[in-house]
C-alpha cells in the first residue's frame, strides 16, 4: 500500500507458527505490530512450518523495498554480489577454508547443505523425508527451481579469477549427529 506522500508501508511478514506460542496485537511506537506470546502455562513446542493460522501469513517471506529501511539504497554506483559462503561443520578431509569456482559444484554443495540442515534438525540421516521440518521438505520443486536459476547466476557472474564473484566453503565446527 502507498501513502499519499509515495511512502509505502514496511510490512515484516512472520510466519513462526509453534505449539504454546500465539499472536498478539500490539501497539508499538504508533504501529499495531503482532507479537509472538508464550500461552500461559504451556510449554514451546515443535515448530508447524506448514501451517499459518496463528500468524495470519502465507510463505513466511518478510516483504518490504530496501530502500524504506536504507534511503540510500540504490543510489549511486552499479552493486552486485562480491562473496558468497557456505559453512560446513565437522569434515575431517576439508581444508578450512577453500574457494570454488565450478558453477555446478556450487549449486551441488549448496544444495547439499540444505538436505544436511533440513535432516540435522530432525535429527535424520541426510536425504531422508522429513516431516517433523517440513519447511525445506515441502519446498523441493521451488528449491530445484532455485539451484537452476543460482546455477545460471554463478555461471552468468563467473566464479574463476576474474569473474564477480568469490564462492568460498568454510570449515568451522560441528553440525549435528550426522554428517557425510
Amino acid at each position: 500500500e502507498i501513502e499519499k506522500d509515495g511512502k509505502r508501508l514496511i510490512v515484516l511478514a512472520v510466519n513462526i507458527d509453534c505449539e504454546g506460542v500465539e499472536y498478539t496485537l500490539k501497539e508499538i511506537n504508533g504501529f499495531k505490530v503482532k507479537v509472538l506470546q508464550k500461552i500461559p502455562g504451556e510449554k514451546f513446542g515443535s515448530l508447524q512450518c506448514t501451517k499459518y493460522e496463528k500468524s495470519g501469513t502465507t510463505n513466511g517471506r518478510f516483504i518490504f523495498l530496501f530502500s524504506e529501511l536504507n534511503p540510500d539504497w540504490g543510489c549511486g554506483g552499479e552493486k552486485y554480489l562480491k562473496s558468497e559462503a557456505l559453512s560446513y561443520k565437522k569434515y575431517d578431509v576439508l581444508e578450512p577454508i577453500f574457494r570454488v569456482v565450478d558453477p555446478v559444484m556450487v549449486v551441488a554443495l549448496d544444495s547439499a547443505c540444505e538436505s544436511i540442515i533440513t535432516s540435522a534438525v530432525s535429527a535424520q540421516k541426510p536425504g531422508t523425508r522429513v516431516r517433523s521440518y517440513a519447511a525445506t521438505d515441502f519446498m523441493a520443486r521451488e528449491q530445484s527451481h532455485q539451484a537452476l536459476l543460482k546455477l545460471k547466476m554463478y555461471t552468468d557472474m563467473g566464479l574463476d579469477v576474474d569473474g564477480k564473484l568469490v564462492f568460498f566453503i568454510n570449515n568451522a565446527g560441528f553440525v549435528g549427529e550426522y554428517d557425510l
